[in-house]
């Protein structure tokens, strides 16, 4: 005897594994409801997330100023510390480092502001936007975090 002999069996079978299928679909649906319930990350709409995302690149930038403050705001002996981004070091030679920075933060905090307000972006381009800002500055944090131990220079800005 072979399968072909039973077709009722086969069909049989086939709605079995149909009906399993569904079932382990909405088990899973309601365990992935259940686990993200309890998260509010999980609760944040995508618009939600930009704001959330836009407060996290503010405060990556924040570091950033901070950090390039302390490397630059005065000579370390044996040490020659420079700007690394070309358009900050024109801004610092211009108006000055405290000045540059001023600037720089009130420039993030409009362009961040006109991203999030701005319906002519949709949401997932903003999130990648941001995503890449918060990459790319954090990657300047994590340089200027080295530059500051390496210089023994002290994070709250008093003398080491």
């Amino acid at each position: 005897m072979t399968e072909g002999d039973y077709p009722e069996l086969r069909a049989r079978e086939g709605i079995a594994r149909q009906q399993r299928a569904r079932q382990l679909g909405a088990a899973i649906e309601v365990a992935a409801r259940r686990a993200g319930a309890g998260t509010a990350l999980a609760r944040v709409s995508g618009m939600g997330m930009v704001h959330l995302l836009a407060g996290v690149a503010f405060l990556v930038s924040l570091a950033d100023h901070w950090t390039t403050y302390l490397c630059l705001r005065g000579a370390v002996a044996g040490w020659e510390v420079t700007e690394a981004n070309p358009l900050a070091e024109w801004l610092f030679a211009r108006v000055g480092l405290t000045e540059g920075l001023i600037l720089d933060t009130c420039a993030t905090l409009v362009v961040l502001a006109i991203l999030v307000r701005t319906p002519r972006i949709a949401p997932s381009l903003k999130l990648g936007a941001l995503g890449v800002l918060i990459a790319t500055t954090g990657w300047a944090v994590a340089n200027n975090l080295q530059a500051v131990h390496q210089l023994g220079l002290s994070l709250s800005g008093a003398p080491a």
